[in-house]
């Protein structure tokens, strides 16, 4: 028995998607580390680097901490009209809400993800950033110890512009989930969201009445110009860092004026050879 097709009441007609944006102003909490992937590191994924001897490794500079704290950040080089010199990628933000979502009732990780989107791939930072120090154990089985010297914003603020779908999503709603992000997530390293650390907690700044001071007075004194100084000349985040900072600059200068003692070899039965040149030491 043929089937009967069914009825069909003219062509399917979809509404246009109509999207807003909304802006917030944000001051940070806790202090914002920093933690770019170094150029270095981005090389040795690329084309890793020959596998050095005794003595090429004696000659090699594990650390340099000027330079790891100069790689340390994002930067604005290429787009002298940002008003800032450091900046962070715009997934920060939006991974932040999606992540509070899980634990807020009322929305998903996966319809933030897709219903919220930022307009700008850069999300600018406003604040003095200041060479940190800290002590943290390297990926694999051994965990071994290890230093990394970063940027740190102790006092920094910062402005988000979302894209929403407002049939589905209502501005007060992401606005609620950026507030509870800033508690229990954060950005940056060492952040809420990964358990151990508390640093990248952020509020919401006031907007009403006479604004937020706090926001103002950072906006006002660490803009592009101040951050660039201040990554050109470090300013160091605690006695920690400077101690083992300086320790090091001596460190390296002992090394250089060192007499370098060349072992004669098991035939030969002269004395050591005492070589006065410095040695390179090369990155």
């Amino acid at each position: 028995m043929p089937t009967k097709k069914p009825e069909t009441s003219g062509p399917v007609e979809i509404d246009p998607i109509i999207m807003q944006d909304i802006t917030f102003k944000i001051v940070g909490l806790t202090p914002l580390i920093l933690n770019r992937q170094s150029e270095k590191a981005k090389h040795e994924l690329l084309l890793p680097s020959l596998q050095k001897n005794k003595a090429e490794k004696a000659q090699t500079l594990k650390h340099n901490p000027v330079e790891e704290f100069q790689a340390s950040p994002y930067i604005s080089r290429n787009d002298p009209k940002a008003p800032t010199w450091l900046h962070m990628p715009s997934g920060a933000f939006k991974k932040c809400i999606s992540q509070a979502a899980i634990d807020i009732p009322g929305s998903s990780k996966a319809q933030i993800g897709r219903l919220v989107s930022l307009s700008s791939s850069a999300i600018h930072i406003w604040g003095l950033p200041e060479m940190r120090a800290d002590m943290v154990r390297q990926a694999g089985m051994t965990k071994t110890p290890d230093v990394r010297f970063r940027a740190c914003i102790r006092e920094w603020a910062t402005e988000v512009t979302y894209t929403y779908l407002p049939a589905i999503i209502s501005p007060r709603s992401i606005g609620n989930l950026l507030a509870a992000a800033g508690r229990i997530c954060g950005i940056g390293d060492y952040r809420v969201e990964k358990g151990a650390g508390d640093y990248g907690q952020f509020r919401l700044a006031v907007t009403e009445g006479d604004g937020d001071e706090e926001w103002d007075r950072i906006i006002a004194e660490g803009g592009r110009e101040v951050q660039r100084a201040a990554m050109e000349t470090p300013v160091y985040y605690d006695d920690e860092t400077r101690e083992l900072v300086e320790w090091f600059d001596v460190e390296i200068g002992r090394r250089r004026n060192q007499p370098k003692i060349m072992k004669p070899s098991a035939k030969s039965k002269k004395a050591p050879i005492i070589n006065n040149e410095p040695p390179e030491m090369t990155q």
